[in-house]
């Protein structure tokens, strides 16, 4: 299966701080993606090999271009963990 591969002034971007610093980010159809990789815009197989890379872990990805770079971006929360958070039972006595 291929990414998606869309222009990059189609994402919204933010920044978000994990594991002692701030990180990349961008906002696409209704999903949140951290920033794996910046890849030359020639290097078609690194961007390849990135995303299955990625998606043998289990993490959706998708992929932005623009005129210098290709950037590959990881689901923040892939669609598993997103399930198992959803269907979790809920335990109102640890709120008190």
């Amino acid at each position: 299966m291929l990414p998606t591969v869309i222009a990059e002034s189609s994402v919204k971007y933010f920044c978000f701080y994990a594991d002692g610093e701030l990180r990349d980010g961008v906002f696409y159809k209704n999903r949140l993606y951290r920033l794996a990789k910046t890849l030359e815009v020639g290097d078609r197989t690194g961007v390849r090999e990135m995303c299955q890379q990625l998606r043998r872990s289990g993490q959706p990805c998708i992929v932005t271009t623009s005129r210098r770079y290709y950037k590959v971006w990881a689901d923040i929360c892939p669609a598993k963990l997103t399930r198992s958070l959803v269907t979790a039972p809920f335990d109102p006595s640890g709120l008190e």
